[in-house]
């Protein structure tokens, strides 16, 4: 059943202010539509979570038009809503990679045409949250719906903000050549943590060993495919099962190395690596020597983060996904649509 009336949040800064140009196009896209809309225009940063939780209790789904970022805005304002408002979103963004992940069209015309009669599917997400070196006591907390990169992934993310100028993926591979000069590599534990449902009855999950101990490069930890506007870091995790996963990759790595395994990564040619573990979790900690930086979605949480939780919130999102969408993570179920 096609959607009765929506709000798109529009975030006019993402794509280097490509957002803001396809306003009007948008808007003519939508009344071509026939649906009841409005546009609601973000005006700072977070400003998207906010509209999004407001806009979920009067309208049958709530769109996310930007980038990554943006979609992790909304999706943080739309996480335990009572009315569990379904979720678009219309690529407007640099890397789109969870745009991509469902399968939405890249031209706005296409996009508002595909979701205004797409399917609801259920979507999970996550939470990290972390302590930062020298602030032992405060623990900070942010939702994800496609990846949390730790490490040198979200120094990649935070230096990518100097190259959006770049089209495409070729921002993120300039910046990956400016963090490695930057990149000093500290020593991590990893812990996977078992959860109650997991370990059953009886009490407190018991400790597991460490997964890992020894030098870090990175971790990505993944709801979705790929992060970067392409790289395919995860590429074999789907958006509905329930788990998260992990792409590990130990260091120390020379230059000449990272220049091997970039492009292996852009394909997903790298799990085999010596270098990389993957693995798949509901949850896991990482304790760090020395502080690093923490993305969720592309954007910059922190630089200093000494201890990391992740865990998978299981079907958190009914996302809207276009019915002929060909997106490279599968969905198992579709919800049906209220009448």
């Amino acid at each position: 059943m096609p959607l009765r009336s929506l709000a798109v949040i529009l975030n006019p800064a993402a794509g280097n202010r490509r957002a803001g140009r396809a306003h009007a196009r948008l808007r003519q896209a939508l009344e071509a539509s026939g649906t009841p809309f409005e546009i609601l225009v973000t005006e700072r940063p977070n400003h998207a979570a906010t509209l999004a939780r407001r806009a979920a209790a009067r309208v049958d789904a709530v769109i996310a038009g930007g980038g990554d970022g943006t979609v992790q805005e909304v999706a943080t304002g739309l996480l335990g809503h009572a009315r569990a408002t379904p979720f678009g979103v219309i690529p407007l963004g640099t890397g789109n990679d969870f745009a991509r992940q469902l399968g939405v069209p890249k031209r706005p015309a296409e996009a508002v045409r595909a979701l205004i009669d797409a399917d609801i599917v259920p979507v999970d997400g996550g939470i990290v949250r972390w302590k930062d070196a020298g602030d032992a006591l405060r623990v900070h907390e942010a939702v994800f719906v496609n990846a949390v990169g730790i490490g040198f992934d979200a120094l990649v993310a935070a230096e990518a903000a100097r190259f959006k100028f770049l089209p495409g993926i070729s921002g993120y591979v300039a910046a990956v050549w400016k963090a490695l000069r930057l990149w000093e590599q500290p020593e991590v534990e990893v812990r996977r943590v078992r959860t109650l449902l997991a370990a059953g009855a009886g009490g407190d999950p018991p400790a597991e060993a460490p997964m890992y101990q020894g030098p870090f490069f990175l971790a990505a930890v993944s709801n979705g495919t790929s992060v970067g506007g392409g790289f395919r870091l995860t590429p074999d995790a789907l958006i509905d099962d329930g788990l998260l996963d992990l792409c590990l990759v130990s260091g120390p790595i020379s230059f000449p190395r990272i220049a091997r395994l970039l492009p292996m990564a852009m394909g997903g040619r790298h799990l085999s690596e010596p270098e990389v573990r993957m693995d798949r979790v509901a949850a896991l900690t990482l304790h760090l020597s020395a502080g690093v930086p923490i993305h969720v979605d592309g954007e910059v949480l922190t630089r200093s983060a000494v201890e990391v939780e992740v865990e998978v919130r299981p079907a958190a999102f009914r996302m809207l996904r276009p019915k002929d969408a060909r997106g490279s993570g599968a969905v198992s179920g579709v919800i049906k649509q209220e009448e």
